[in-house]
């Protein structure tokens, strides 16, 4: 067996593995209970399966996966039961749809997604009853929602998210019952808060 070369990006879910080579080939192995990129077939796949092209960013949570192309178009697919595939339904995709374009970034946690669009403005969809869409309410939403502008970094916890702005400020929101926010607190917040750090 050939030896894979060339990774770029890797993602791990709750029982799939997705792999990005410098080809920009997507690349799926695990189990397919919830689909894989463009099969749409339920079975365990226990080697790399190439499943997409012209794939620049990835993010995997539990069981849903978020997949970017190079032209800035979003796909999503997987476990929907909390609308965190973001096509406006519950239903589970076993195939990708097209959850929105002029994306640049994507991330996703437990059941929740989030991604930033070319123009900065950053947008969550899924599962909420921490409140880490942050969107001000424990709503989950099952289609995209605009938060806020100005973003070029995330990162999605199981129940809590992260963003750093252009400008190099750093705002979390969400679960914070083991103190995950940073914000001195363990209470949790439904809205972005930007976190300072110790004067050294």
């Amino acid at each position: 067996m050939k030896l894979f070369e060339g990774y770029d990006a890797i993602a791990a879910g709750g029982g799939g593995t997705l792999a990005l080579k410098s080809d920009k080939t997507l690349w799926f192995w695990g189990w397919d209970g919830q689909g894989t990129l463009g099969d749409g077939v339920d079975e365990k796949i226990t080697t790399p399966k190439q499943v997409g092209t012209n794939v620049v960013a990835i993010a995997a949570g539990y069981g849903h996966y978020l997949a970017l192309r190079d032209n800035g178009d979003l796909f999503a697919w997987g476990y929907n039961d909390y609308g965190q595939v973001g096509d406006g339904s519950f239903s589970t995709r076993l195939d990708p749809v097209q959850i929105g374009f002029n994306f640049i970034a994507v991330s996703a946690g437990y059941a929740h997604s989030m991604a930033i669009k070319a123009d900065g403005s950053l947008w969550t969809w899924g599962w909420n009853a921490s409140g880490q869409l942050g969107t001000g309410t424990t709503t989950n939403e099952i289609a995209p929602v605009k938060i806020g502008t100005g973003f070029n970094m995330i990162a999605a916890g199981g129940s809590h998210s992260m963003a750093v702005k252009s400008v190099g400020t750093l705002w979390t929101w969400g679960e914070n019952q083991g103190g995950q926010l940073g914000d001195g607190s363990t209470t949790d917040s439904w809205e972005p808060k930007q976190i300072s750090f110790p004067v050294e």
